[in-house]
């Protein structure tokens, strides 16, 4: 008999499979069991997608983010040179891929602009201390900030730039 599920017509013919049914109709075209052969390879054999075809469209290129192999073999990674007085880790961009640089930048950038607003807010904080009454809590405040937040970005900006820069799927 005819079942109306989900506004498709789907063929019922066994109780056992009729979640099946349902499914397949969800994958094959409306009134038709194409799909319960589809369904049945995805649920039988335990949620595999290499059964179904693609129904809509071309997949997409891969993306090809990651460093050439051999590539990070040409970054200097030995030779300290940023931040430009603490000389604690080392940064080239010209040592990466024209479309890695982008992302490298925009998290140089986050790391800049964390260090440049965090110092602003101490100094902030100082000049309001002096003139008017606060918490001396806050002038605390403001300093641990500018002792956790700056290394913090450092650490981010450094681990997205060795994860670009090399092939390690651990960064």
């Amino acid at each position: 008999f005819w079942l109306k599920q989900f506004g498709l017509n789907i063929v019922h013919r066994d109780s056992s499979r009729s979640l099946l049914h349902v499914l397949a109709a969800m994958v094959g075209p409306p009134g038709t069991t194409t799909g319960v052969t589809y369904a049945q390879g995805s649920i039988v054999g335990g949620f595999k997608a290499a059964n179904m075809p693609q129904t809509i469209g071309r997949p997409l290129p891969p993306l090809q983010l990651l460093a050439p192999e051999g590539h990070s073999s040409d970054i200097r990674w030995n030779d300290f040179n940023y931040p430009p007085v603490l000389r604690l880790i080392h940064f080239d961009i010209t040592e990466l891929q024209w479309k890695l640089r982008k992302v490298v930048r925009l998290l140089n950038f986050s790391l800049l602009l964390t260090t440049f607003v965090v110092a602003c807010n101490l100094l902030d904080t100082i000049m309001l201390g002096m003139v008017a009454e606060i918490p001396p809590f806050w002038i605390v405040q403001a300093a641990l900030h500018l002792i956790i937040f700056p290394p913090a970005a450092l650490g981010t900006f450094y681990l997205g730039y060795c994860g670009l820069a090399t092939r390690e799927p651990a960064l």
